[in-house]
């Protein structure tokens, strides 16, 4: 049902993470570097085994949630959903047990965007029970990796029933939220327009990689903004979309926790059967409040 791409052990290659639903065993499929995979999700007890067969995995959906420079995994499930915390050494913990995470909504999709750009990324939820055209989303807001449920009555009483999806289509530096309901002929596309306050919605960048015809490039590269000043690091995968029912590309979009100082961005990415990273320094964020960054890459022939 689900599918996500990213580099899951830190060597650069995409690894692959299956959500599989009625009751089957979910799949990680490690990247061996040499054209083929492994299914490691039983020896890193990922798996899932013995749900009944009304339940199952989803969604997924991918972002470094605890500001630590590698990439988290949320599965949206039928069933308890599950927070994959990325322990930086090939696995992986389920953080969401005692937390609002670890409902049981029926979820369908979800996706991480740092809304109020404190530099945390926070996720919306989004649920699915047939007959019901408006089941309840779900709203959490990260602060110090700790989420609370924040829903606005807005989005509580008028959800989503598959997609999902943050992208800044006002160009004011904040994420607006789009949602996609298939409720047959009254099914619904609403658009919210992100509201915090200016001087916050500007603190923000907005990394996008083309190639040397601009061409948008690198799906599934990992892509880290990190700050000198405070110590400050957070982990983005460029992502071409991946929820239920909807589809994009994206910048890359890093909220940024009060302070100053510059940034720098590297991007690391596997190629041609090595490892490879990109770096661009001495970035000053105030240039791009409401512009992307636009990396550019040529394509290695």
């Amino acid at each position: 049902m689900g599918v996500a791409w990213f580099d899951m052990d830190g060597d650069t290659d995409l690894d692959v993470f299956v959500a599989n639903q009625n009751g089957d065993q979910d799949g990680f499929f490690q990247n061996r570097g040499d054209g083929t995979f492994e299914d490691i999700a039983a020896s890193l007890d990922m798996h899932q085994p013995g749900r009944a067969e009304n339940l199952g995995s989803v969604g997924t959906a991918v972002s470094d949630y605890d500001n630590d420079g590698d990439l988290d995994l949320f599965v949206a499930s039928y069933g308890p959903d599950i927070l994959w915390q990325n322990q930086g050494d090939g696995t992986f913990t389920n953080v969401a047990p005692g937390t609002p995470l670890a409902g049981d909504h029926h979820s369908v999709s979800a996706a991480f965007g740092d809304f109020d750009n404190d530099g945390w990324v926070d996720l919306y939820v989004d649920t699915f029970l047939a007959g019901e055209a408006e089941a309840r989303d779900y709203l959490f807001r990260n602060v110090d990796g700790v989420f609370t449920e924040v829903t606005p009555d807005t989005l509580a009483a008028r959800g989503a029933s598959h997609g999902v999806a943050w992208a800044d289509f006002d160009a004011d530096g904040d994420l607006d939220l789009a949602l996609a309901n298939n409720n047959n002929e009254s099914g619904t596309h609403p658009l919210y327009r992100n509201e915090i306050d200016p001087t916050r919605s500007r603190r923000a960048i907005q990394v996008a990689i083309v190639d040397n015809n601009g061409v948008w490039t690198r799906p599934g590269a990992t892509v880290t903004l990190r700050r000198a000043s405070d110590g400050y690091i957070s982990s983005r995968l460029v992502d071409t979309g991946g929820g239920y029912s909807s589809q994009g590309m994206t910048p890359a979009h890093f909220g940024l926790p009060a302070g100053n100082g510059p940034v720098s961005v590297s991007v690391s990415w596997f190629e041609q059967g090595e490892p490879r990273t990109a770096t661009a320094s001495e970035i000053v964020p105030d240039a791009f409040s409401t512009r992307w960054l636009v990396l550019r890459m040529g394509v290695t022939q």
